[in-house]
C-alpha cells in the first residue's frame, strides 16, 4: 500500500511539473503599459560631422551628476571624451549643464547645449541654449537676459562666429565674440510669426524651424506668417477652475482663410530684408520648404498652390528678390513635396523625388536649367531617402518593390539612368532602418519584423558588413517565447471589388479551423500611415495579441490611399474619396475574408481605429450596415469641413468648390444608417480633431434615434496621453467593449 501511495505521489508531482512547464504567460494591459514588451532601442547618438564615428552622452565618472560627450570610433569601438562634463559649467557655478540635446558647429570647434525645453504645439521646441567653445573652454548662456525657455532653433553660423535663434516670433543673431545681440525682425507677435510656424504649417507640413543660414553666414532666409485673420477655435476647460475657461487655437478649417506666407532674406550686417517677389495671393499658396543653393546667391523654395496640385521649384535671387521657376509639376491630384533637398558635391545640382511617371523615383536635377534626369527606370517607389554618398556618388534610399509591408536599403549611382542595387541582405526579411554616417561609410542598422524585436548593429557600407552588435533584445525575445503563442501572419487578399490588399492576422492559441471565431479589424486607411507593416510593435501589437489570447482573430489590412510603395495610382485613389475608398476596400476585404475562411463568425466582426482610422471605422459601420457587429472610433473626424485647410484641401479640394464631395465623404452623412454597436471616444482638449466632431455626430445619432456608447476624456488631446491613468482606463474600456460585443 505504501509503495502504491508513493507511486501515486510521484505521478501527481510529475504531472504538476509538466503542467507548470506547459502553462504559458498571458499578456495583460498592465504589462503592456509598463513597457514589458517594448524593444530596447539604440538611441541618444549623433553622427559626428567631422569624423566617421558617432557621439553619445555618458554619465561622467569624475563629475557628480555630470555628462560627458563621447566619440566612438566605428573601426575599433574605441571611446574618446570630446567634451568633459567639467567643461560644461557656467562661470561661478559648480553644477554641470544638463544635456537634452546638442549641436556641433560645422568645424566641430563649437557646441550648443539645449535644455529646459517646453512644448510648442506638438514638440518641445522652446528652451535654453548654451554656447561652448571647445578651444577656449568658454561657456555662456545665449540670449542675454531672455526669460527662461524662450529661445527656439538656435543654430551656429557656417563660419562659426555667430548664433541665430527665434525668440517670441522674432529672429535674433548673437555675436559669439562680443556677445552683442542684434534683432533682425521687429514685427513679431502672437499673430506675426517670423522664423517659425502657426499650428497648421507645423501639423501638416511637419516643419517647426523656419530660418536657414546662407552658406557664407552673411544672410538668413526665413518664413514670415501673418496669422492675423486666422479664426480661433475655442476649446473649453471645465475641470481646472471653479468657472470654465476657453483655450484658443489658431486653426484654419477647410475653406477658411490661411496665414499669409512670405519668404525673406535678411542681411546680418545691414539688417535689410529682401522679400521674394511672388505674385500670388500669399493666403492662397504655400511655401513648403526652403534651402540655399550651395553657391549662396539664391534660395530654392517649394511653392504650392492652395489646392496643392501645382508644385514649382522657385529660385529667388537673394539680393533682388526676383523669382524664376526652375521646375514645375501639375496634376489632377495632389503633389507630394520633397522633405529634403540633397545637394551634390561641389555644385548647385540636387536630388529630386517625383511621381510623374507613376512611381516615386529619384531624379538628378540641374540647378541652373531645371532639367531632370531619372536615376533608375524600374517601377519601384522610394519610401525615404537615407543619404547621399559624396565620395562614391551614390544615393542610398529605402524601398521594397516586392513586398509593401517591408523595408530595405538600396543604392543607385547619381550619374544618369542606371539600375538600383539592393544593399540589405536577402535573409533579413522585415523592416530594415538605417541611420547612415555623414560620410556614408557606416550605418546604424536596425532589423525587426512583426515577430522579432529589433536587433541593432553597426555596419560598414556598401558591403553591409557587421562591425559590432549594439542592441540585441535577447532577453525580450526570451520573454516573448514564454507567452502563449500568438504569431503575426501576413497575407494578400483580393477584396470583393478586385483590389488586392496586404494584411496580417493574429490567430488565437490552439487555433482550430473547424470552430467559429469572432474577428476584429484594426484600421487607419488614410495617406499618413500603413498598418499592415512587418515590423515589431510592443504596444498596439501586443494588445492585439492579448485579444487573440482571449479568442479573437485580429486582422489589419491596408486599403488604397495608404502610403504603401505600390505606385501613384494606389496612393492617389484617395483623392476626393476620403472615407469612401477606405470603407469600400475594407468592406470588400471583410466580405472576402468571410467567404474564404469558414472559421470566421460573420455575426461577430468588429472594427476599431484612431483618428483617420476612427473615420474609416465610422464610414464602414454606417455605409455597410449589417457587415460589422460593432465599431470603436477614437478621436475621429465626423464632418470633413471641420478639419484643417492644408490636410483636407490636399485630398479633397476646397469645400466651396465641391461641397457634394465633402458631404459624400463625411461620416455624419451616413450616421442615420447605423445598424451595429458604436463606441465613440474623444478628448475635449483635442486641438487636432476637435471635440466638435463628436458633438455634431452625437446630435445626428440622437436625431435618428441611434443608441450608442460614449466615452469622453476631459481636456485630453488627440493622443489622449494626458491625465493620471488615462491610457490604462482607455485600454480597459476598449477591451471590455470588445469582450462584451465579440466574446459574450
Amino acid at each position: 500500500m505504501l509503495k502504491r501511495l508513493s507511486l501515486l505521489f510521484v505521478i501527481i508531482f510529475s504531472f504538476q511539473i509538466l503542467s507548470q512547464e506547459a502553462v504559458k504567460e498571458l499578456i495583460t494591459i498592465d504589462k503592456i503599459l509598463q513597457g514589458s514588451y517594448f524593444a530596447r532601442p539604440f538611441g541618444g547618438y549623433k553622427w559626428y560631422p567631422c569624423e566617421s564615428g558617432y557621439t553619445v552622452i555618458k554619465p561622467s565618472k569624475s563629475v557628480q551628476s555630470g555628462s560627458d560627450i563621447v566619440y566612438v570610433n566605428p573601426k575599433n569601438s574605441e571611446e574618446t571624451i570630446l567634451v568633459d562634463a567639467s567643461l560644461l559649467k557656467l562661470p561661478g557655478t559648480d553644477t554641470p549643464l544638463p544635456i537634452e540635446s546638442y549641436y556641433w558647429s560645422d568645424d566641430c570647434s563649437k557646441l550648443l547645449i539645449y535644455n529646459n525645453s517646453k512644448k510648442v504645439w506638438r514638440y518641445n521646441t522652446r528652451g535654453d541654449y548654451y554656447f561652448v567653445d571647445l578651444n577656449s573652454g568658454e561657456v555662456k548662456k545665449l540670449g542675454g537676459d531672455a526669460e527662461p525657455s524662450t529661445l527656439m532653433f538656435a543654430k551656429i553660423s557656417p563660419n562659426s562666429d555667430k548664433v541665430a535663434f527665434v525668440k517670441k516670433h522674432n529672429i535674433y543673431v548673437e555675436d559669439l565674440q562680443t556677445g552683442k545681440i542684434t534683432q533682425l525682425t521687429s514685427d513679431g507677435t502672437d499673430r506675426i510669426i517670423n522664423g517659425t510656424f502657426d499650428w497648421v504649417y507645423e501639423e501638416e507640413f511637419s516643419i517647426q524651424d523656419g530660418f536657414r543660414w546662407s552658406p557664407d553666414g552673411k544672410k538668413i532666409a526665413f518664413w514670415r506668417l501673418d496669422a492675423t485673420n486666422i479664426k480661433n477655435f475655442l476649446m473649453i476647460n471645465n475641470t481646472d477652475s471653479l468657472y470654465p475657461f476657453t483655450i484658443p487655437v489658431e486653426y484654419p478649417k477647410a475653406g477658411q482663410e490661411n496665414s499669409a506666407c512670405s519668404l525673406g532674406v535678411v542681411d546680418i550686417e545691414t539688417g535689410k530684408t529682401i522679400w521674394a517677389k511672388n505674385t500670388e495671393d500669399p493666403k492662397n499658396s504655400y511655401i513648403a520648404r526652403v534651402d540655399w543653393f550651395p553657391s549662396g546667391n539664391s534660395v530654392l523654395f517649394q511653392y504650392l498652390n492652395r489646392n496643392q496640385d501645382v508644385l514649382e521649384l522657385r529660385k529667388m535671387n537673394a539680393s533682388s528678390g526676383d523669382i524664376s521657376v526652375l521646375y514645375k509639376e501639375a496634376d489632377t491630384v495632389w503633389i507630394e513635396i520633397n522633405d529634403e533637398i540633397i545637394w551634390l558635391s561641389g555644385s548647385d545640382n540636387f536630388i529630386w523625388l517625383s511621381e510623374k511617371d507613376g512611381w516615386k523615383k529619384p531624379y538628378l536635377a540641374d540647378g541652373n536649367s531645371g532639367k531632370m534626369t531619372q536615376l533608375y527606370s524600374e517601377n519601384m517607389d522610394v519610401i525615404s531617402v537615407s543619404r547621399y554618398d559624396k565620395k562614391n556618388n551614390l544615393l542610398y534610399f529605402i524601398a521594397s518593390p516586392g513586398n509593401a509591408t517591408q523595408k530595405y536599403l538600396y543604392s543607385v549611382p547619381v550619374s544618369g539612368e542606371s539600375k538600383a542595387n539592393r544593399i540589405t541582405p536577402l535573409d533579413l526579411k522585415g523592416t530594415n532602418n538605417y541611420n547612415i554616417s555623414s560620410d556614408a561609410s557606416y550605418a546604424v542598422h536596425t532589423f525587426n519584423n512583426a515577430n522579432k524585436p529589433a536587433t541593432t548593429n553597426l555596419i560598414e557600407l556598401p558591403s553591409h558588413t557587421v562591425i559590432k552588435n549594439l542592441v540585441g533584445n535577447d532577453a525580450l525575445e526570451e520573454r516573448i517565447s514564454k507567452l502563449e503563442e500568438t504569431k503575426v501572419e501576413f497575407f494578400e487578399i483580393e477584396a470583393a471589388s478586385g483590389v488586392k490588399m496586404d494584411g496580417y492576422r493574429i490567430l488565437p492559441p490552439n487555433f482550430d479551423p473547424t470552430k467559429k471565431y469572432p474577428a476584429l479589424l484594426y484600421v487607419y486607411g488614410e495617406p499618413a500611415a500603413q498598418t499592415a507593416l512587418d515590423s515589431y510593435d510592443g504596444f498596439f501589437g501586443f494588445w492585439h495579441r492579448m485579444l487573440a489570447q482571449k479568442g479573437v482573430i485580429v486582422y489589419s489590412l491596408d486599403n488604397r490611399g495608404t502610403p504603401a510603395p505600390k505606385g501613384k495610382e494606389w496612393r492617389k485613389a484617395f483623392y476626393k474619396n476620403s472615407g469612401v475608398v477606405p470603407s469600400d476596400d475594407q468592406a470588400g476585404a471583410i466580405t472576402a475574408l468571410i467567404e474564404q475562411n469558414s472559421y470566421i463568425d460573420a455575426t461577430k466582426v468588429a472594427m476599431w481605429g484612431w483618428s483617420g482610422g476612427g473615420a474609416t471605422t465610422l464610414m464602414s459601420l454606417f455605409r455597410y450596415p449589417g457587415l460589422l457587429k460593432a465599431g470603436i472610433a477614437i478621436a475621429s473626424i465626423s464632418d470633413l469641413k471641420f478639419y484643417d485647410t492644408i490636410y483636407m484641401e490636399r485630398y479633397m479640394g476646397l469645400p466651396q468648390d465641391d461641397p457634394k464631395a465633402y458631404k459624400r465623404c463625411s461620416p455624419v452623412t451616413y450616421a442615420k444608417d447605423l445598424a451595429g454597436s458604436l463606441l465613440l471616444i474623444h478628448g475635449t482638449g483635442d486641438d487636432n480633431v476637435h471635440y466638435q466632431n463628436a458633438e455634431v455626430l452625437i446630435n445626428e445619432l440622437v436625431a435618428n434615434n441611434k443608441v450608442f456608447d460614449l466615452m469622453i476624456y476631459p481636456n485630453r488631446s488627440h493622443s489622449l496621453g494626458e491625465g493620471k491613468g488615462t491610457y490604462k482606463h482607455l485600454f480597459y474600456t476598449l477591451t471590455n467593449y470588445i469582450e462584451k460585443k465579440l466574446l459574450d
